[in-house]
Formats: structure tokens, C-alpha cells, sequence
């Protein structure tokens, strides 16, 4: 089965930075929509901002939430724990190895992640427990709602690849061009991965 891609009108844009514009649209699958696919667009790497937010991957309910999360490199991420039960919170991905060991609710550890690429995370009490930390160097990412649709602003002109990841579904790249005060409707369908 071919994948395909679907690239629509533009549609003029309100206010945005000078010199911007953006992307917007759905990832698909045979399934229907597709929740928690990273969108990023391969552009110059730009240094991680100084005093940037910490981002929140929490344990509750026996599950990471967010399940997916995409974030710049030189993000520290923070993994409380609110859960009445010990987490443990460890990576053997090669991007980024760590083992926060066993801790209780209401403690919360954090990890600074400075390299790219995708960070399975889990936890050795709850084998059924995963998320996902995809780490960029780009500023132009999203990721999926529960309806599949993403958004992506301030990008600036020129011709980009827009990668899809997700965490069972084959990586796509689609190239893409992006202009000043318009939106650009990429709608992405990923196929199984083999």
C-alpha cells in the first residue's frame, strides 16, 4: 500500500510574526485518526532557550500522561509521581539513558534531555507503563490531538521536510513550503511500519 498525502488551498493567515507562516492538518491511518504522531520540521537547529519551562510527564492512574511528548534539546523534564504505589522511571534508549530508581507519591525527579531523538521511557514496577520524550532542535513541532489534527505557527518562508513520527506507524517525510501569512494544509497518512 502506497502512502499519500494530501496538500489543499491556502488559506490567508490573521496576525503572525512578520516573515511567518504555518503549518496545519491531520494525521491519518486505514484506522482513522491518529493521536500522539510528533510533526516537525527539519530546519536549522537553533540552541535550547535559557530558563525555558520545565515540561511534566506525570504518573497517575498507572499511566505516563502525557503518553507522547515532544520537546527541544536542553528540556528538563519532570516526572512526579502521584500515584499511592513506588514508580520507577528509567530509559536504555540510546538518545538518552537514565534510571531515576523507586520513589513514592508526591516525590517528583527530573532529567535534562541534551541530545536527539526518541526516548522510550518505562517504568521496571509497571511494565505496561511507557511514554515517549521525542527530543528536537527545531522550534516547529506538534503533536496529534485525539483527532488526529495538528498545528504548527511561526515558521519561517522556505521549502522544508515535515517528518511524522509515531511509536507504531512508519515515519514520513513530505517536503513542504512554507510562506508569509499563509497556512499550509498538509494532511499526512502513515502506514504500517514494517
Amino acid at each position: 500500500m502506497k502512502a499519500s498525502v494530501a496538500f489543499f488551498t491556502l488559506v490567508v493567515v490573521g496576525p503572525a510574526l512578520a516573515g511567518t507562516g504555518a503549518i496545519k492538518g491531520s494525521i491519518t491511518s486505514a484506522s482513522g485518526p491518529v493521536r500522539d504522531a510528533v510533526v516537525l520540521i527539519e530546519g536549522p537547529s537553533l540552541p535550547a532557550r535559557d530558563g525555558a519551562a520545565h515540561v511534566v510527564v506525570d504518573q497517575r492512574d498507572m499511566t505516563f500522561v502525557p503518553h507522547v511528548v515532544a520537546v527541544a534539546v536542553g528540556t528538563t523534564v519532570d516526572f512526579p509521581n502521584d500515584d499511592p504505589v513506588l514508580h520507577n522511571v528509567f530509559s536504555a534508549s540510546p538518545a538518552k539513558k537514565f534510571d531515576l530508581g523507586m520513589y513514592d507519591r508526591g516525590v517528583k525527579k527530573s532529567v535534562t534531555f541534551d541530545a536527539p531523538g526518541v526516548v522510550r521511557i518505562g517504568c521496571a514496577v509497571h511494565p505496561k507503563m511507557e511514554a515517549f520524550v521525542v527530543v528536537h532542535t527545531n522550534p516547529h513541532v506538534a503533536v496529534s490531538d485525539a483527532n488526529g489534527s495538528y498545528t504548527m505557527t511561526g515558521i519561517p518562508d522556505g521549502d522544508y521536510d515535515l517528518r511524522v513520527w509515531h511509536e507504531t506507524l512508519a515515519e514520513r517525510r513530505v517536503p513542504v513550503k512554507v510562506r508569509e501569512g499563509e497556512v499550509r494544509p498538509v494532511d499526512v497518512r502513515l502506514e504500517p511500519a514494517h
